[in-house]
């Protein structure tokens, strides 16, 4: 889960689940809590869950086409339209893909440079006894 959406009262759900579909369509995992309970003990809620972004939306943000943003971690923003909410979100995305892949990238180039050295030693190791037989063998001649 990416983004948990959070209306204020009844009165937001429905632009509440417009967000939520506007998100899942961009590719975004989302979901909502509805008004039942209260909105601090929602927000709370999605702190500890861990969630990295909890939208809240009120009456402001269903006539201006914002939301109310709480990042994991982060200051609460008010008012941030949505276009950029989305911008940002899709750079987050991408900055962790990133991340991931250098990891991958990081870790494959452990493992070569772990078999690199064990095929080095083996080598190392071959040359010394076929020199240690080839000693042996021509002392024997002598």
């Amino acid at each position: 889960l990416q983004v948990r959406v959070l209306p204020v009262a009844g009165a937001h759900q429905e632009y509440a689940e417009r967000l939520v579909r506007r998100l899942e369509g961009e590719g975004f995992r989302v979901d909502l809590i509805e008004s039942s309970e209260p909105l601090g003990k929602r927000i709370r809620n999605g702190k500890i869950e861990k969630i990295p972004y909890v939208l809240v939306v009120g009456d402001q943000d269903v006539s201006a086409g914002t939301a109310g943003v709480n990042p994991r971690g982060g200051e609460v923003e008010r008012d941030v339209p949505v276009d950029s909410f989305v911008e940002r979100l899709r750079a987050d995305v991408a900055v962790a893909a990133l991340k991931s892949a250098i990891s991958g990238i990081n870790a494959t180039y452990e493992n070569m440079t772990k078999s690199a050295k064990q095929f080095v030693d083996l080598t190392h190791a071959n040359v010394e006894a076929a020199t240690s037989q080839a000693l042996s063998a021509g002392k024997k001649k002598s």
